[in-house]
């Protein structure tokens, strides 16, 4: 019995943890569809960012990818687009750079929606712990984030 509750404490411990590392650079909104529309709710389910776009995905680094028309941009907590919707695919922000994909290539740009690394690549990872997987023609290597961002 004390060992049980010992673990649920425990657990609420790791948890309250997590919510602080994972969410000092996070806004507490999620993704929501309506009508085959998305928008945003905060915590206690209240619309905050009402549904206007084709798709959305969850916040990295205090902005979130949404699809408008065909194409990909960028969002704040407050639903202003600060990045604007001209990439074919558009992914969460890592160390500061997101991926993103334009006319088949991979590339990565920085929160202000500028090109740091052009879209030349077949694939790409998202970087983390300052590297990033990249293939160009069928050849696997790696790029350092610390070539591009100082």
């Amino acid at each position: 019995m004390l060992l049980d509750h010992q673990v649920k404490i425990l657990w609420i411990v790791v948890i309250g943890m997590c919510s602080l590392v994972c969410g000092c650079n996070q806004t507490d909104l999620t993704p929501i569809e309506q009508n085959g529309k998305w928008g945003y709710i905060n915590s206690k389910k209240e619309i905050v960012i009402p549904p206007k776009f084709d798709d959305a995905l969850p916040f990295s680094e205090e902005l979130a990818a949404i699809k408008m028309r065909d194409k990909w941009g960028y969002v704040d907590g407050k639903g202003k687009v600060v990045i604007a919707p001209e990439f074919d695919d558009a992914y969460d922000f890592s160390q500061r750079l997101a991926r993103v994909k334009v006319d088949d290539k991979y590339g990565f740009i920085d929160k202000k929606g500028e090109v740091i690394i052009k879209p030349q690549f077949d694939w790409a990872s998202d970087f983390s712990d300052g590297m990033a997987r990249v293939f160009v023609g069928g050849k696997q290597s790696y790029i350092e984030l610390d070539q591009y961002i100082q």
